[in-house]
């Protein structure tokens, strides 16, 4: 919840004593969850002297003194000073503040010829808070990647390591770990495909070689049990979006006991080019169910939609839009991966769903449709 403060309008002198009671307008600002995320600050105080004047508020900075009589400039965003009072009988009451935040002008007063103070104050105006919202935050996407694991899956299976986030030179002699899952070392049994997923290549034009190299060990210090899944490619022909599809491996490369929780995986990242950058390895069981949506070239959405399959169709649509579902394409043309059945929760086994995209974090949202997905014998 956000708590939007307004500042309160500045008043003006009215005691017309000659003195300085003014006051200034209040700050507004706005509260989010971690504390002030905006502000701005009221105008100053008119002053009422001999050369009165007013101030203005602005967002960012306390508002600008008056250079004299004419109100204080504006800051953008916020209001100008009022024109202070003068010293002439009946140009002695001051004007207000402009909005928003706008302090108004001193009273004038004439030290010889006239009343002293008997020129008002103006009163400031009130400050405001203005409350913007978009997505700004939900990436483009131009991909993304759904997977469910099959119901005989490891209750520990990790399917994702990251491997250097961009950042690593790719030579190999850096270990990435599977991480664990709660207080169990990752575990894997069966047949995956293997998914190398690029930040960026050095020079997509050229002919390079990646090299994944699956680890196993037994236990912390152990020789470790290896294998290699190497692909020579052309970034800017052989891959879209950084998703290099480097094969199958079957896990783990040598049996493990039931109940062994000292073993765990490891891969390295090798690429002949050592510029080139890599995000993730992601290891998806192929008795599992996996959509891969990935379009070519810098056609991006807003969202993206896996509908549950019709009554008389065996696989629902993949979607696609920059604004609501009504106004959505099909994506077909764009499925590089569809395998197993319709993703869909088991009410049996501990549901586990994998949302990836390249392009960064995706937001989701799951509806649930309860429904039969085979005939009832009678």
């Amino acid at each position: 919840m956000y708590h939007p403060f307004v500042g309160a309008a500045g008043t003006g002198d009215t005691s017309g004593a000659g003195v300085n009671n003014a006051t200034g307008g209040g700050d507004s600002y706005f509260i989010g969850d971690s504390g002030a995320q905006s502000y701005a600050y009221g105008g100053m105080r008119g002053w009422k002297g001999s050369t009165p004047g007013g101030s203005s508020g602005g967002p960012g900075a306390p508002g600008n003194n008056a250079p004299g009589r004419a109100g204080g400039g504006a800051l953008p965003g916020g209001g100008g000073g009022g024109r202070g009072g003068g010293g002439i009988a009946g140009q002695r009451n001051a004007d207000p503040g402009g909005a928003p935040g706008g302090a108004g002008g001193g009273g004038g007063y004439s030290g010889t010829g006239g009343s002293p103070g008997s020129g008002n104050g103006g009163n400031g105006a009130r400050g405001q808070v203005k409350l913007t919202w978009g997505a700004t935050t939900t990436p483009p996407l131009a991909s993304v990647l759904i997977h469910m694991p099959g119901r005989d899956a490891p209750p520990a299976l990790s399917p994702m390591v990251t491997v250097g986030n961009g950042a690593d030179t790719p030579n190999g002699a850096t270990e990435y770990t599977f991480p664990a899952v709660g207080a169990l070392n990752a575990r894997f049994d069966g047949t995956y495909t293997v998914y190398l997923v690029a930040s960026t290549w050095h020079t997509p034009a050229a002919s390079r070689t990646v090299t994944v190299q699956f680890r196993q060990y037994a236990y912390s210090g152990a020789t470790a049990v290896t294998l290699n899944l190497a692909r020579t490619l052309v970034p800017s022909t052989d891959v879209n979006n950084g998703y290099v599809d480097m094969g199958a491996v079957t896990l783990p490369l040598q049996p493990m006991p039931a109940g062994q929780t000292a073993g765990y995986f490891t891969v390295t990242i090798t690429s002949s080019d050592t510029a080139d950058r890599f995000y993730d390895v992601i290891t998806l069981d192929t008795s599992g169910s996996t959509v891969l949506m990935n379009q070519p070239g810098t056609s991006v959405l807003a969202n993206v939609w896996l509908s549950a399959p019709d009554p008389n169709r065996a696989l629902g649509f993949v979607l696609g839009s920059n604004a609501d579902l009504d106004q959505s394409w099909s994506l077909a043309g764009a499925i590089e991966r569809m395998s197993g059945e319709p993703i869909a929760v088991d009410p049996l086994i501990n549901n586990r769903l994998l949302i990836y995209s390249q392009q960064g974090m995706p937001g989701s949202a799951v509806s649930y449709i309860p429904r039969w997905w085979m005939d009832r014998a009678s």
